[in-house]
């Protein structure tokens, strides 16, 4: 038997009787269903039709699964807005608030918490606690342990002292690997391509430089790449 939600939804809570139309439709293991049709369609001995059709008819989203998710986001979303109002109020005047939460008696106890006004302890880590002006809520800065500057770090890396722990338990060093000869080959072309684009918009732009008479408006250029130095017009 599944999570009856509307058990937790209190009675005075409307929900809309349907979702809205930019409420997209999901699939369950949708990852896993691309993975199989790309594999039909590769091989369609390996994955036949049938075995699609029966893992999309056991995993497809129907409409109940689609209205059920919209109620659990619907409900959420409004007590998020509950609970920005709830601290609003709390904030302005917390011994009237908190004195007309103790008056409800049970149904008062969802109105506040305790961690409103109380410090939580650190669960890890050196960072401090900040607590949120909008909804009360504590967050651990992050703070990391110690810092290097990053000659340092890849230093380190090259014998493992990176990354120690969960991570790099076994303490692995992390080596840079060198460029390959047609990397270079790309990063070349890529830097030459660059520079040519500079250079056709620098012509493009200054092509009323010069004199009225000259009508070629040469211009003064040198390409730091190449080592070229020369004159170019705005024709070639």
């Amino acid at each position: 038997m599944g999570f009856d939600f509307k058990k937790y939804i209190p009675t005075n809570f409307k929900i809309p009787k349907n979702p809205d139309e930019d409420f997209k439709k999901v699939t369950v293991n949708k990852i896993r269903y691309k993975e199989l049709l790309k594999q039909h369609q590769q091989n369609p001995e390996k994955v036949s039709k049938e075995r699609l059709e029966q893992f999309r008819a056991r995993w497809m989203e129907n409409e109940e699964d689609r209205f059920r998710r919209w109620e659990q986001q619907f409900h959420q979303k409004d007590l998020e807005q509950k609970l920005l109002r709830d601290y609003s109020t709390f904030k302005d005047n917390p011994k009237e608030y908190l004195k007309k939460a103790l008056d409800l008696g049970k149904r008062g106890q969802d109105m506040f918490s305790k961690w409103w006004g109380t410090k939580p302890p650190k669960p890890a880590g050196k960072g401090k606690m900040v607590q949120s002006n909008l909804t009360g809520r504590w967050q651990q800065e992050y703070k990391p342990h110690r810092s290097r500057r990053i000659r340092d770090w890849l230093k380190a890396a090259e014998h493992g002292d990176v990354f120690v722990g969960s991570l790099n338990p076994n303490r692995i060093p992390i080596t840079r690997n060198e460029p390959t000869r047609e990397e270079r080959h790309q990063h070349h072309e890529a830097t030459q391509k660059r520079a040519l684009m500079k250079w056709r918009w620098l012509l493009k732009e200054s092509k009323f430089l010069g004199s009225k008479d000259d009508r070629k408006r040469k211009l003064m250029w040198d390409d730091p790449i190449s080592g070229f130095e020369g004159i170019m017009d705005e024709n070639h």
